[in-house]
């Protein structure tokens, strides 16, 4: 298996940041990572074609994180 570099993930919606703290706050998640990587389990894959501009991969995020998380 191929080793990546980490990647930096920026939360700059208040709105966001507050869902990820509402879910640490249950204890049933370790930290944010495992927050996202649940709300990624959880959602249903995509097939994306082409790359999203900057813009809509933000607001996907946001709308992921915001409907998939429990």
């Amino acid at each position: 298996m191929k080793e990546t570099a980490p990647m930096t993930i920026q939360i700059t919606k208040p709105e966001v940041e507050a869902l990820i703290t509402q879910r640490l706050q249950t204890g049933r998640f370790k930290d944010a990572e495992d927050v996202v990587f649940q709300a990624l389990q959880s959602s249903p894959p995509t097939a994306v074609t082409t790359p999203q501009p900057d813009a809509a991969r933000g607001r996907h995020c946001g709308t992921l994180c915001a409907v998939a998380m429990p």
